[in-house]
Formats: structure tokens, sequence, C-alpha cells
């Protein structure tokens, strides 16, 4: 019993300095980003000054405006831009200033290490084309594209980014529009990431806010299951915020169902059924358990944090599983509310 009790203690200690490190790291980039942001803002204002100075002076000299190259436009996009014309207006909206500023340092340096493009307005068919120049980027350790418009079509470049790019520690897809199903690709491409040593290890992918996890969390939850859930984050002391519960449970069920879909050889004498990550030998789980450490799905609003409120990271979905304590057959009973996945939805 004390040895049992040893273990309950150190496996709450790992978690609280996860929770805590979890918690650094994100104050650490919210301060970077709005240091960058109020730099930006400022440089633009000042830009823009300069070339309305500019035009002025031709249009004095010789009569004629002057011509507005693409980055003069991007760099023009700000609040002291209202001398553009109304084409330097339109084609502002269509490239928004955040993105651009990325393209033209990646032209200047040909590599990044950090694009910061949340709420840049880009949409599947735009990463289409900024995942080549961000492949490109051997130093590229922070991508934030939260607060964007990316689906399920941008899952196989976003899984190629994780795998492929040595220096990456962090990656905001909050606040998109992908699916469930985007779990088990993700997952792939950490367990692959985390098996190549000369890349640095991927601290965090931040996939919060997305439609399929707020959907998943609102839609009902077989009762067994959950059931299941709250036993297990009972035993462990672990306190999830509103809604964290049922939002595991649904990734339990999408899962196991991205398992028997990618046809995983050690769940083909299961059922899709019947949940049961305990058919499944230890080291794959451990391995998985490591992967979806990093992929945060809901974090903790300043008013509800305690000291024992964490997160929601998919790996809770393991919890049951990885306790020998509870019983390895779940029966699942609905439907998800992710539509199954066909092998090429995700381009994965």
């Amino acid at each position: 019993m004390a040895a049992e009790r040893h273990a309950a203690k150190m496996r709450a200690d790992v978690e609280q300095q996860r929770s805590e490190e979890l918690d650094v790291m994100r104050s650490n980039v919210v301060k970077l980003t709005r240091q960058l942001e109020e730099e930006v803002t400022r440089r633009e204002q000042e830009l823009a000054e300069t070339q309305l100075l500019e035009r002025k002076l031709q249009e004095l000299t010789a009569g004629v405006a002057p011509s507005t190259s693409l980055h003069s436009v991007a760099r023009s996009h700000n609040k002291g831009s209202g001398s553009l014309n109304r084409d330097d207006r339109d084609h502002c909206s269509e490239v928004p200033a955040k993105l651009m500023r990325v393209i033209d340092q990646w032209m200047r340096h040909h590599d990044l290490q950090q694009a910061l493009l949340s709420g840049a307005g880009i949409n599947d068919q735009v990463f289409t084309t900024l995942v080549q120049a961000l492949g490109d980027c051997a130093s590229l350790q922070i991508l934030d594209l939260s607060q964007n418009l990316l689906t399920m079509d941008s899952c196989s470049d976003l899984c190629q980014l994780i795998t492929a790019a040595p220096h990456l520690s962090f990656l905001s897809l909050a606040d998109n529009l992908l699916s469930m199903r985007s779990l088990g690709y993700f997952m792939t491409a950490i367990m692959e990431r985390q098996d190549t040593k000369k890349q640095m290890p991927l601290d965090l992918l931040d996939l919060s806010g997305n439609e399929g996890l707020l959907a998943a969390a609102a839609a009902p939850t077989p009762k067994n299951l959950l059931q299941q859930v709250n036993d297990a984050l009972s035993r462990d002391g672990a306190q999830l915020p509103s809604t964290g519960p049922e939002l595991v449970a649904q990734v339990m069920r999408s899962l196991w169902r991205f398992l028997h879909d990618t046809d995983h050889p050690q769940v083909r004498r299961t059922t899709l059924e019947g949940i049961c990550f305990g058919a499944m030998d230890k080291v794959t789980l451990r391995k998985m358990d490591a992967a979806l450490t990093k992929m945060v799905l809901l974090g903790v609003d300043s008013g509800q944090k305690t000291a024992s409120m964490r997160p929601v990271t998919a790996s809770l979905a393991l919890l049951s599983a990885l306790d020998s304590g509870l019983p390895a057959i779940v029966a699942d009973v609905g439907d998800e509310p992710d539509a199954p996945p066909s092998r090429s939805g995700a381009r994965a």
C-alpha cells in the first residue's frame, strides 16, 4: 500500500510539474506576441507616414502617383493608411499585413525563427502556399496559426511541418476549423518526430477552441464512458475545467476510431464499439501518451484556476488505460459527433 501511495504521489507531482511548465510557456508566448505586435504597430505607423510624404512629394514634382508594390501595400495596411487609393485598399484586404510581414522576412532571409500569424485570415488555399516557405525555415521555433480558417484539408501539410521542422517547439492551431479526426493524425506526427533524435522535441501543440472540439464537448456522451473518465480523474486527483470530462470521453472515442480506421495491428482483434486501449501493449500506450501530452485541447480560465485545476490534454484519454486497476473494455453507445474519417479525408 505504501508503494502504491508513493507511486500515486509521484504521478501527481509529475502532472503538476507539467501543468506549471505549460502555464509558464503560455505566459512567455503571450508576452512575446504582445511585444512584437507593439513594435510592429509602431514601425508600421512610421512607414505609413514616410510613404505618405513620399507620395505627396512625387505628386508635387511629377504630378503622377507612385506605384505601389505588394510589400508597400502590406506595410501601409494600418490605422494610418487612410491616404491609400481604392485599388490599394482592395489589395490590402486581400493580403493581410501579418501575412505579408512574414513573407517579407522570409524573402529577405530565407529563414524564420518565429511566424506569428494569429488572426491573419489564412484559409486552406493560402496555407498551401505559405507552408512551402515555412518548410524551408530550418530555424523555425514558434508558429502561431491560431484564429484562422484552417480545416482538415490542411491537416497533411501541418503534420508534415510537425515531422520535418527540426527546431519547432511551439505550434498553435487554436480557434480554427479542425475536426476531432485531426487528433489521431497529429498524435502520429508527434510520435514520428519523437522517434527522430536529431530534432528538438515539440513542447506544445495548442488545439483549443477548434470547431470539432467545441462540438464534441457539447455533444451527448455515453454515460458509462463518462463515468470511467470521472473515476480515473478522481483517482488521479485532477480537476478539469467545465466540459473537460465530456471532452476527454469524446477524445477516447475519436482516437479509438482512428486506430480502427488506420488498421492499427494492435486493435485488429477488437471491435469499434468497445473501447479497449488496454488491448494495446504498454510500450505503445506510453509512446502515444508522450505524444498526446503535448496536445492542449482546453485551457483553464483565470476565474477557474485552482491548485488542482489543470488544462485538458489529449493524453487524459489514456489515463484509465494506463491505470491497471480499471476495466480494459468500455462499451461505446451512440454516434461520434464527427463523421467517420475516410483514409484520404485528411490528406495524411
